[in-house]
């Protein structure tokens, strides 16, 4: 169980917020793999001069997916894969009285974010990839074992 947090920096502040379940099947290894899809939005608003803008991105099922493995000491690895799907920003301006809408296409490349520590059952740990133009994309998880 996991919420991500993203938020970029520079002339586009774009933020927003999710809450995700990432279904992981252990092997007989220690090794796990999972993954799940889920919507995201984000919005931005800025100023500048005169004119006032604001703009929204919709993600239209995001793939999460999780591969790692946890070894006898209770150590764990994983790596996190997010993939966006192609999508569109659509901004409303105004200025001088006037308003405009536009949509943009919108393609974002694949993150990966890296995590490597002890984990418990129940302890919430956070994972993080900061984007190489500033800003991240954050998320917690919490390991929650489920009685079969």
């Amino acid at each position: 169980m996991g919420e991500i947090w993203t938020k970029q920096e520079g002339p586009l502040h774009f933020t927003g917020h999710a809450e995700l379940r990432i279904p992981i099947q252990f092997n007989d290894d220690g090794s796990f793999d999972g993954q799940t899809t889920i919507d995201v939005a984000e919005a931005n608003s800025y100023t500048a001069s005169v004119m006032s803008c604001s703009e929204k991105i919709s993600y239209s099922g995001v793939t999460w997916k999780a591969k790692g493995s946890v070894d006898a000491r209770g150590g764990m690895q994983l790596t996190i894969s997010v993939q966006f799907p192609a999508s569109e920003i659509k901004s409303v301006c105004t200025a001088g009285g006037i308003t405009t809408s536009d949509s943009l296409p919108n393609i974002r490349p694949e993150q990966n974010m890296e995590f490597s520590d002890f984990v418990e059952v129940g302890s919430p740990f956070t994972v993080e990839d900061p984007y190489p133009q500033g800003g991240s994309l954050k998320a917690q998880f919490t390991i929650m074992e489920e009685k079969q």
